[in-house]
């Protein structure tokens, strides 16, 4: 009888651990960035960041290579996207699962003993933590254009103090 139900247990347990890694949801793909905007800031403020990046969702920190920079995420949202069978002559390279089309605002405040120069980050998620992102701090004022000056207009230069 105990060989019996000893053998029954190992069959079940074989059975089992065959028949989990079949239930899995899918692929798990890391987290990814690809696009940072604007590409900097000055030290000693305070700047929002959008990111564009693959499975972002839930990011939980942001990691810097330093001390006296720190970051938030406050949003996070889900682009739609268009996926298409492989193009003949221009995708050359295997078709595989990227995971799902993100945008993330950042909320990165630099101190202001912080050294000018670049310096790197990564977004923590559930699933990993993504590739390695440039962040330009520098120590003169960030001017955003906000309009396209053509060449022929009388706009003015904007000063900085």
């Amino acid at each position: 009888m105990k060989t019996k139900t000893f053998v029954l247990g190992a069959i079940f347990l074989i059975g089992t651990s065959f028949a989990l890694p079949l239930c899995a949801d899918g692929p798990i793909i890391p987290p990814s960035v690809y696009k940072v905007w604007p590409a900097g800031m000055e030290r000693g403020s305070t700047a929002t960041f959008t990111i564009d990046g693959r499975n972002i969702s839930g990011a939980e920190d942001v990691i810097f290579d330093g001390q006296g920079i720190t970051g938030k995420v406050t949003q996070i949202t889900d682009v739609a996207e268009k996926i298409t069978g492989p193009r003949a002559g221009v995708d050359l390279g295997a078709q595989v699962a990227q995971g799902k089309k993100q945008t993330a605002k950042l909320e990165i405040t630099v101190a202001k003993d912080v050294a000018p120069g670049i310096h790197w980050f990564r977004i923590h998620t559930p699933l990993g933590t993504s590739n390695i992102v440039a962040l330009a701090v520098g120590s003169l004022p960030e001017i955003s254009m906000n309009e396209k000056i053509s060449a022929d207009s009388d706009a003015q230069p904007k000063s900085v103090e």
